[in-house]
């Protein structure tokens, strides 16, 4: 299975950081502008057991993603693969 791995230092503390993260609608400003993100569903706020269904272009093809949040803490978000 392909498996995808960068990271980032940010000048922000985690708690900051995890307060941006935990609003999907977010999430475009900070992805890559070539993948043209579009969420087309996801809460309000992350929670454990949601959600968020999402388009990414790839490789001149749209794909259509869900992930969903395995666990939430106040510094941590953790998401998996669930369609797509």
């Amino acid at each position: 299975m392909l498996k995808f791995e960068t990271s980032a230092v940010l000048p922000c503390s985690a708690a900051a950081l995890r307060q941006f993260l935990g609003c999907p609608a977010n999430l475009p400003e900070i992805s890559d502008p070539d993948l043209e993100l579009q969420i087309l569903s996801a809460p309000e706020t992350v929670q454990a057991g949601a959600r968020i269904e999402f388009r990414i272009m790839s490789f001149g093809l749209r794909h259509r993603m869900a992930h969903e949040y395995r666990q939430v803490t106040e510094t941590e978000i953790f998401e998996v693969l669930v369609d797509g």
